[in-house]
């Protein structure tokens, strides 16, 4: 059995990748400074390895982070009350991993450091004879735990029936025919939806109203639904129209305009399970810490795993301008880790040119991979972006 010593680092998932990682370990023991060891953290990792039911028994030791005495002390009195010591490199502050060179040369303990792109583990001093790896699976409250959120609700396409699926293919067919007067008659029509979601009572005069304040064709999205089968005209009068609606999924998306497209997404995500999973629509992630900015709700379109690591995807229908870019990086880093993925599935994003090409560079540099015009698409080369943009 294996005594980790894990070096602290800033990055949690360089905490835990390690100790998930490695088999046969009988204590955890992490050192650090205050600075970077703080007391938020360390809550943050007991809740995530309560959540994992993780029974390795943990200790936080403290270390002076200038006082090298300080710190090859602590490393040799940890070395002689447990058995044998393995340390773990793969984070830490740079003056801790200088020590742990010294006081595993001395005492000939395995230094290992885990990749984080390929999850391999690197020996990278000592005997590894005794040392065995698995790769662990993560979910999305995994991530979110780490950092100090919780997960308040969210949906799924696992549950919807294959009807619903398809109602939902065919509601993205409709928005893509015009995405601007499909966004427009969600707006205008969510009022007329019945509270159970079950039919559409349209009052004929306020529709038309309505219809004439905005400059996009709605009535022409009113009369795709009807083709799509995606609303039945019961009945209609002098006053009102009213419309049996196919199923709860046509419901759900007409109820906000971005859903069409946020789900479309999530089912196509969820057919990529050699690339992604625990794929989630409407994750809505409550933040713990109140001095932040960020203790106020926030709602991520589509969530999933990675190879290992959150993948934020943000949905915009319409075009889209760059504060979806810094919005999407500032959430991803915040609530998954700096080695979050970031993906922005888009329809328009510019009829100018040379801000669409500004547009897409700076996607480029902030890491946030584009999947764009995505309603020109087939279902097929939809597919086939999301899976290059998912890594």
């Amino acid at each position: 059995m294996l005594t980790l010593i894990e070096i602290f680092d800033a990055k949690q998932y360089e905490n835990i990748i390690t100790p998930l990682s490695m088999e046969n370990i009988s204590k955890l023991i992490y050192v650090g400074s205050k600075e970077v060891m703080t007391k938020e953290k360390i809550q943050n990792l007991k809740r995530f390895f309560a959540n994992r039911k993780f029974s390795v028994p943990i200790e936080f030791l403290y270390v002076e982070r200038d006082n090298p005495h300080s710190i090859l002390n602590r490393f040799t009195q940890i070395s002689k009350n447990n058995p044998y010591c393995v340390f773990d490199a793969t984070g830490g502050e740079d003056v801790i991993l200088t020590s742990v060179g010294i006081i595993a040369g001395q005492l000939s303990l395995p230094v290992i450091r885990i990749d984080i792109k390929n999850g391999k583990c690197i020996v990278i001093h000592g005997d590894d004879g005794n040392l065995s790896f698995k790769t662990p699976l993560f979910s999305i409250e995994d991530f979110i735990t780490l950092q100090g959120g919780n997960i308040l609700r969210y949906s799924s396409v696992s549950d919807l029936t294959q009807e619903e699926a398809e109602d939902i293919k065919s509601l993205f067919s409709v928005n893509s025919n015009d995405c601007e007067a499909y966004s427009a008659f969600c707006n205008l029509i969510s009022e007329f939806v019945t509270r159970d979601g079950k039919s559409i009572i349209i009052n004929k005069e306020e529709f038309q109203k309505k219809a004439e304040r905005t400059k996009y064709n709605v009535g022409k999205v009113l009369e795709n639904l009807f083709k799509e089968s995606l609303l039945h005209k019961i009945k209609e009068d002098d006053l009102t129209i009213t419309c049996r609606v196919n199923s709860r999924a046509v419901a759900l998306c007409l109820s906000k305009s971005g859903n069409a497209l946020e789900y479309y997404t999530a089912l196509t995500a969820s057919k990529l399970t050699d690339k992604l999973t625990d794929v989630r629509v409407g994750v809505s992630i409550e933040w713990n810490d109140r001095k932040e900015y960020y203790e106020t709700q926030n709602e991520i379109d589509v969530m999933a795993i990675s190879n290992g690591l959150p993948m934020f995807i943000s949905c915009k229908n319409g075009e889209v301008r760059k504060d979806a870019l810094y919005e999407l990086d500032t959430v991803a880093r915040m609530l998954g880790g700096p080695y979050s993925k970031k993906v922005l599935v888009c329809t328009y994003i510019s009829k100018n040119q040379g801000a669409r090409e500004h547009f897409i560079r700076r996607a480029k540099d902030m890491g946030i991979k584009l999947v764009f015009n995505a309603h020109k698409k087939s279902p097929g080369e939809f597919t086939q972006f999301l899976k290059g943009a998912s890594g």
